[in-house]
């Protein structure tokens, strides 16, 4: 996991959710989770904001055991590698398609003409 992601991830939540104001303590567990705690203010709208941001985040509240209070948890998912996907499958498939469509015709006419 990149930490370039993971610091611009806490640089956003830390900005969208305006811990100096509302309070919360963000602590990142691992290499893709970062963990909001002791947060007062709680909106949906803000956590929208946030999977705007990140479409490859993943919100997660918990409540907290025997108390009334609950931590956020992000979890960043690795991205998919392009050539992974299934949108790059699909035009491969496509061009061979068409390069062989292509190729046969050629052949086709060669042979006619002679």
């Amino acid at each position: 996991m990149s930490s370039h992601r993971m610091t611009r991830l806490r640089r956003t939540a830390d900005l969208v959710l305006n811990t100096d104001r509302y309070g919360g303590t963000l602590t990142q567990r691992d290499d893709s989770t970062i963990i909001l705690k002791n947060y007062r203010c709680l909106n949906a709208r803000l956590l929208a904001l946030m999977q705007e941001q990140f479409p490859q985040l993943d919100i997660c509240i918990q409540a907290c055991d025997g108390s009334d209070a609950f931590v956020v948890v992000f979890v960043l998912r690795p991205t998919a590698s392009v050539l992974r996907s299934s949108s790059f499958a699909q035009v491969l498939f496509f061009a061979c398609i068409f390069a062989c469509a292509v190729t046969h015709k050629l052949i086709c006419r060669a042979l006619f003409v002679v």
